[in-house]
């Protein structure tokens, strides 16, 4: 009997020297070490004061939690925060990822899964009911690094970017481009200035190539998966010269880290409607809104108004060109004079060709006596003008 007691006695002594549960005369507690509590509950070796919960482990997870909800009509939630401090910066949670030398493929800050359910969401944000809220964002995202979350402009969101956002999938919705903000509250401020009326629109644009291509290596990476090729990259997309519209308007066309060009479309439109109601002047004054231009190019583009099976007169080429283009004519043997005028898209007479031989012939402009852009020509009879068409000049 004696001996037993000894050797309870000794277990007893043994776990408390090895006791890893203290609690202080605040009532704090630590459990898995032996150093003093620093917060209410603390977890391990951490230090953290100023917590309710303070946790260091070192494995797979900091915190494991298995919810089996009961069906009685209320959600279930697998954690619960609800944080409500007068302080400036409140978060509900803050979740810090990628500490461990930089080094490691991915991090992420908040990674959600959802599933076996009808409607399942990995990530929901949305606002609380309350009428003194200015700005709101059911997410916010930036490039920049974790501050105070501003807004350029007060309004409420079901998503804000601050900075750029790529989707390598569909976007369904109506996409907005910002034009001539004028909300008194912005800190932003915008000017309306006229598109470079020096040159038209679509002269301008006239000279940017069309282009086909695969987005196949966007960025260095294989973007093909087990299931096979993800059609986005293999399909094949249609676009504008980002170089050749980058002289036009840089402002157009941004550049990537990994020398990707993107174009910012929405913004051309209005570029587009510009050069629409250009040809539609032009269209007006080839009408008869001028004197001049309905004497001499009478017809419309392309159209000959007297004997069209002897009078022809081919569309150049190459059109556009850089050096010279060459127009292939058939002049009637009956006829006086043929002259070919070029004029700019003003009206303006720039240049007088003469074309003495009858029959199939050909004449050669050269762009050395053109500045870059486009023009009209047309072939002149006897004083009369016949075929009209366009040339492009592109140095």
């Amino acid at each position: 009997m004696k001996k037993e007691l000894i050797m309870a006695a000794m277990l007893l002594l043994s776990g408390n020297s090895f006791a890893q549960l203290v609690v202080d005369s605040l009532g704090r507690t630590r459990i898995g070490s032996t150093d003093t509590p620093t917060s209410v509950l603390c977890v391990g070796n951490s230090s953290t004061t100023d917590a309710g919960i303070a946790c260091s482990h070192r494995g797979n997870y900091g915190m494991n939690i298995s919810l089996v909800g009961v069906d009685n009509g209320n959600p279930s939630y697998g954690i619960y925060i609800s944080s409500a401090s007068s302080k400036n910066q409140n978060y509900g949670i803050k979740s810090v990822a990628g500490l461990s030398g930089g080094n490691k493929p991915n991090a992420f800050g908040v990674m959600g899964l959802a599933g076996l359910s009808s409607n399942s969401i990995g990530v929901y944000g949305g606002v609380q009911g309350f009428t003194n809220i200015t700005n709101f964002a059911g997410i916010y995202g930036t490039t920049s690094a974790a501050g105070t979350v501003s807004f350029n402009y007060p309004g409420s969101y079901a998503g804000y970017f601050n900075g750029k956002v790529l989707a390598t999938g569909t976007i369904y919705g109506t996409l907005s481009s910002l034009s001539n903000a004028s909300n008194s509250s912005s800190s932003a401020t915008t000017t309306l200035i006229e598109t470079r009326d020096e040159e038209s629109a679509i002269s301008r644009l006239a000279q940017v190539k069309n282009v086909k291509f695969n987005i196949n290596d966007l960025d260095g990476k294989d973007k093909r998966n087990a299931l096979g090729e993800d059609p986005i990259y293999s399909k094949v997309h249609h676009g504008l010269d980002a170089e050749q519209l980058e002289k036009l308007y840089p402002e157009l066309v941004e550049k990537d880290k990994n020398g990707n060009y993107w174009i910012n479309y929405i913004e051309l439109i209005p570029i587009l409607v510009k050069g629409i109601n250009e040809l539609s002047s032009e269209l007006a004054e080839l009408k008869g809104a001028s004197p001049k231009m309905a004497r001499d190019m009478s017809t419309s583009i392309g159209e000959a108004t007297t004997d069209v099976d002897v009078v022809r007169m081919d569309q150049n080429t190459p059109n556009p060109f850089s050096e010279s283009t060459v127009i292939k004519l058939n002049i009637p043997q009956s006829t006086t004079t043929a002259n070919i005028l070029i004029y700019d898209l003003n009206g303006k007479q720039i240049d007088k060709v003469s074309v003495d031989e009858r029959g199939e012939t050909n004449v050669t402009v050269y762009a050395s006596n053109l500045e870059s852009g486009m023009y009209i020509y047309s072939l002149i009879l006897d004083g009369k003008v016949t075929v009209t068409r366009k040339m492009i000049v592109e140095k």
